[in-house]
């Protein structure tokens, strides 16, 4: 993560915490993630969960937009998939045993 001319590394599932931090914190102040106003929601994460609002403005700017009316709107389908690889990363399939089982079955016959 990049923030303020300075980059670090993001521990395995980091970013997919933040993402969901935002959003729970867009649903406890009830503001929609299609407008929000990205201060009000920085300060909150700061003073509750530590999040400095440097790192709230870089994910929301990667995963939003901002309208004409100086709100911000999320990019759903980008925080979905951004969730759903880290979600579906530790369930990936072997290709491999399936093949071996499927030689195994058919060399019988």
């Amino acid at each position: 993560m990049c923030s303020l001319g300075v980059c670090r590394t993001l521990a395995p599932g980091g970013l997919t915490s933040l993402l969901k931090t935002l959003l729970n914190t867009l649903n406890i102040l009830s503001f929609s993630p299609n407008s929000f106003p990205l201060e009000e929601i920085a300060a909150s994460l700061e003073k509750d969960d530590n999040i400095p609002s440097e790192v709230t403005a870089q994910l929301v700017e990667w995963f939003g937009k901002k309208d004409a009316k100086g709100q911000w709107k999320l990019e759903m389908k980008d925080v979905a998939r951004e969730i759903g690889k880290e979600l579906l990363a530790g369930h990936k399939v072997r290709t491999r045993s399936v093949w071996y089982l499927i030689s195994e079955l058919t060399e019988d016959q």
